[in-house]
C-alpha cells in the first residue's frame, strides 16, 4: 500500500470481466453521450434567474490513498464512505470462495493531508460462491453497513463495528427483513445517519438478469439504542403500494427523518430497458415522532414532486443531510435502452425550514455546472451533502483535457446556488470512472479511484480533497 501527496405537496420549479462486471462498469459512469441541463440557476428566494457566473475554483491537488495489494474486487474503489473522520473504501465483488470475501480499507487521517490505510477482510458465514457483496454501503461513526445478495437471491445487511484490536472492523450483526413478510431484495439501498439506518427492498442491483419488480416494496428503519440496532418501523408509500414499484430505490437516513425516493421510471443499467411504475415520481419525507398511531411515531412529513408531466425519473438519485436535499431528475422512455433512454437531466436542491414543531421543504433551484465543462449523462448518479455544500459526481464530464470525469461542489452564494469548486484527478484514473463514487465529511471530499486492469489502475483507492 502507498500514500501520495404534516404532509405537504411541493412542486419543483420548471425550467476483462464477467457480464456482471461489465454491467457494473457501464452503470458506474461509462456513458459517452452528453446531456443538457435545464436553464440557468434559479434564485429560490426571489424567484429570479441568475446570469452566468465566473468559473469555479479548480482543485486537483488531492491526496491519493492507494489500496492494499492485492485488491479483490474488480471494481475496488467504487464505494467510498466516511465513518466519522475515517474514510472507508471498498468495491462490489462476486464471491468466489465461501466465507472469505469482502475487502474493506479504512484510511485514518493523520492530519496535514496524511492518511494511514488499514486493511480488513470481512467474511460472512454461509455466503456461497456466486453471491454479490458490497454493492451498497453506508457508514456512521463506529458503524459500517453493507449488503449481501446471496446466490439464492435473498438479501441481508452485514453490520460491522470498529474494532481497534483488529485494526479494522468486526462483524457485529446480520440484519434481515422481518419474519411477517420476507423481502428478498432487502439491502438494495442503504443509508445511515444520526443514529438511524434505512434499508430499501427494491431491485436496484446491478446485473444483466431480468428485472425483479417487487410488489408492495418497503423501507425498513433501524435505530441505535444502547449499542444495539433495533428495528423501529417499516415505511410504505402513502399511495397504491402495488404500483409504486420503485419506492425505496434511494434512501437517505438523517436522524429523525428518512427520505425515500419513488421514481416512476428506473433502471440502474443502461443496457436494460426502462421499467415504469403506475404512480407518478415522488420523494417522501418521513419523520419520527409525528404520528402517535405508528411505530416509533414515524409519519409522512412532506411529499416532493417534479413538474407535472415532465420528469418521470425524479428521485433516481438523492443525497441529504436532513437540511439540504439534492435530487437527480430526468425523463426516460419506457422500453428504451442506451443513450436513447433519457433526455435532459436536472439536479434540484431543496431546503428544510422549521417553524415551531412543524417543518416544510422548498425547492431553491437547480445545480448547474459553470463554464468550461460539457456535463455528461452520468451527472448526479453519485452525490453527497455536507455543511451546506453539495458534491455532484459526473463521470462523463468533458473538461477538454482528454480525460473524462469531474466532481462539482455547489454552495449557496448571494441567494443562489453556484458551482464553487470543481474537482479533477491529479493522477491516472480509469476511463470514465472519476466521479462514480463521492463522499463528504465536513469540507473533506473523497472520490473513488476505481481499479481497472484495462487502464492499469492497480490496486485502486481514493482521491481525497480538502476544500478551502
Amino acid at each position: 500500500m502507498k500514500i501520495t501527496a404534516m404532509s405537504t405537496m411541493i412542486s419543483a420549479p420548471s425550467g476483462a470481466a464477467s457480464s456482471w462486471i461489465a454491467a457494473l462498469a457501464v452503470t458506474m459512469g461509462s456513458i459517452e453521450a452528453v446531456a443538457s441541463l435545464h436553464g440557468p440557476v434559479q434564485d429560490g428566494a426571489a424567484g429570479a434567474t441568475t446570469a452566468a457566473v465566473a468559473p469555479p475554483v479548480m482543485l486537483s491537488n488531492s491526496t491519493i490513498v492507494d489500496g492494499p495489494l492485492p485488491t479483490v474486487s474488480p471494481t475496488w474503489g467504487g464505494q467510498v464512505a466516511f465513518a466519522g473522520a475515517d474514510l472507508v473504501v471498498t468495491g462490489p465483488e462476486r464471491v468466489q470462495q465461501a466465507g472469505i470475501e469482502g475487502q474493506i480499507m479504512t484510511a485514518i487521517s493523520g492530519g496535514g493531508g496524511v492518511w494511514v490505510p488499514l486493511r480488513e477482510y470481512a467474511s460472512m458465514p454461509g455466503v456461497r460462491p456466486g453471491s454479490v457483496m458490497l454493492q451498497h454501503v453506508a457508514a456512521q461513526g463506529e458503524w459500517f453497513a453493507a449488503n449481501v445478495e446471496r446466490s439464492d437471491q435473498t438479501g441481508e445487511v452485514m453490520l460491522l463495528k470498529r474494532d481497534a484490536a483488529a485494526s479494522g472492523w468486526a462483524r457485529f450483526a446480520t440484519l434481515t427483513s422481518p419474519p411477517d413478510r420476507p423481502d428478498p431484495l432487502f439491502g438494495s439501498a442503504i443509508s445511515m445517519g444520526g443514529g438511524t439506518l434505512a434499508i430499501g427492498t427494491t431491485d436496484s442491483a446491478i446485473r444483466n438478469a431480468p428485472r425483479r419488480l417487487v410488489p408492495d416494496p418497503r423501507v425498513h428503519v433501524f435505530a441505535a439504542r444502547d449499542g444495539v440496532w433495533a428495528r423501529e418501523a417499516s415505511l410504505t408509500p402513502p399511495v397504491d403500494a402495488s404500483q409504486s414499484v420503485w419506492f425505496g430505490v434511494q434512501v437517505a437516513a438523517c436522524g429523525d427523518r428518512v427520505i425515500v425516493s419513488s421514481p416512476q421510471a428506473f433502471t440502474p443499467n443502461p443496457k436494460q430497458p426502462v421499467d415504469l411504475g403506475g404512480t407518478p415520481s415522488r420523494i417522501y419525507v418521513y419523520r419520527r415522532g409525528i404520528d402517535p398511531s405508528a411505530p416509533a411515531g414515524w409519519g409522512l412529513e412532506a411529499t416532493l414532486a417534479a413538474p407535472a408531466g415532465t420528469d418521470n425519473a425524479f428521485g433516481i438519485s438523492i443525497a441529504s443531510d436532513g437540511q439540504v436535499l439534492a435530487v437527480r431528475s430526468t425523463s426516460v422512455k419506457a422500453g428504451q435502452v442506451g443513450a436513447q433512454r433519457d433526455t435532459e437531466t436536472t439536479i434540484y436542491v431543496f431546503r428544510r425550514s422549521d417553524d415551531g414543531g412543524s417543518s416544510s421543504w422548498a425547492c431553491e433551484g437547480v445545480l448547474q455546472p459553470g463554464p468550461g465543462v460539457a456535463p455528461g449523462r452520468g451527472i448526479g448518479f453519485s452525490m453527497a451533502v455536507s455543511e451546506g455544500l453539495v458534491a455532484v459526481g459526473d463521470s462523463a464530464a468533458d473538461l477538454g483535457t482528454g480525460t473524462l470525469g469531474a466532481v462539482y461542489v455547489f454552495g449557496r452564494d448571494g441567494g443562489a446556488w453556484r458551482e464553487a469548486y470543481r474537482l479533477a484527478p491529479n493522477a491516472p484514473c480509469a476511463t470514465g470512472r472519476f466521479g462514480v463514487s463521492v463522499a463528504m465529511s465536513g469540507r473533506t471530499v473523497a472520490v473513488g479511484r476505481v481499479r481497472s486492469e484495462r487502464d492499469d489502475i492497480e490496486p485502486g483507492g481514493v482521491f481525497v480533497y480538502q476544500l478551502p
